[in-house]
């Protein structure tokens, strides 16, 4: 009897001091019985709390999963269950909670109660919803980056041309890009890349890529040794691979793309 008693006492302190919200239910979803941390963590007294009904404390959106939940533990289906789920204040405000539930049986197996075990996740539930925040800043970020960093809108100029092109941002972000390059009154360069990987590196290599056209056909126009001549495509994307390769090997990175020259003035493509 005395060894009884201790295991009492034993299983009573470990149910009320523990850092972490436990409560028994009945296979009705009534509340049986409920420890300290949680009432203070929902604001409720025990009382008020076994008062509760289960409804009124879980928000509308938790409950079905819930029960379900319930209903495969006490059919012996699972043996525990386990769900993200807010639980009403007596404020009246919400507070995420992850609830990790078995059923107690008797000798016979008889399932008796649903023992639960209740942690606030409120602070981890935030950091998600900032991370969740985050990515979409991002993803916002790189949306503006494809539309006005990667993509050239064709001048309307060139004699004897019409040009169009589309371009739909990707639901990520990624460095596809699209360049127009007006290098005479009869001649127009059209440079469409795909950058490997994405994020916003992939946007960044792009834009660089990019930007590195202009500059080596400027270097090859007016360099040394230059006939002031306009650089013929090949020359450029030999200029522009010698420029960007050690950076991109350096990144384990590669760009492959399409070079186009029209010329309406010889009439070549």
């Amino acid at each position: 009897e005395t060894a009884l008693r201790d295991s009492e006492a034993r299983a009573r302190a470990t149910f009320e001091q523990a850092a972490v919200g436990v409560l028994q239910q009945a296979v009705d979803r009534r509340f049986l019985r409920v420890n300290q941390t949680l009432c203070q963590l929902l604001g409720y007294s025990r009382e008020e709390f076994l008062a509760l009904d289960a409804d009124m404390l879980i928000h509308p959106d938790d409950v079905a999963a819930g029960v379900e939940g319930m209903r495969r533990l006490f059919a012996g289906e699972i043996g525990s269950f386990a769900q993200d789920k807010r639980y009403r204040r007596k404020s009246g405000a919400y507070v995420w909670v992850r609830l990790t539930a078995s059923v107690a049986r008797d000798e016979q197996g008889r399932a008796l109660y649903l023992i639960g075990i209740v942690e606030d996740i409120s602070a981890r539930r935030r950091a998600e919803e900032d991370l969740d925040a985050a990515r979409q800043r991002e993803l916002a970020i790189g949306t503006r980056i494809q539309q006005s960093l990667l993509v050239t809108a064709p001048p309307p100029d060139i004699a004897g041309l019409q040009i169009s092109s589309h371009n739909q941002a990707s639901q990520g972000i990624d460095g596809d890009f699209f360049e127009v390059i007006s290098v005479g009154p009869q001649c127009v360069d059209l440079i469409t890349g795909d950058v490997m990987g994405k994020g916003l590196a992939a946007a960044m290599m792009g834009a660089a890529t990019k930007l590195q056209f202009s500059r080596s056909i400027a270097e090859l126009v007016t360099g040394a040794g230059s006939t002031g001549m306009l650089p013929r495509p090949a020359a450029v994307v030999a200029a522009v691979h010698r420029a960007m390769t050690p950076a991109l090997q350096g990144l384990d990175a590669f760009v492959t793309l399409c070079y186009l020259r029209i010329d309406t003035r010889r009439n070549t493509v």
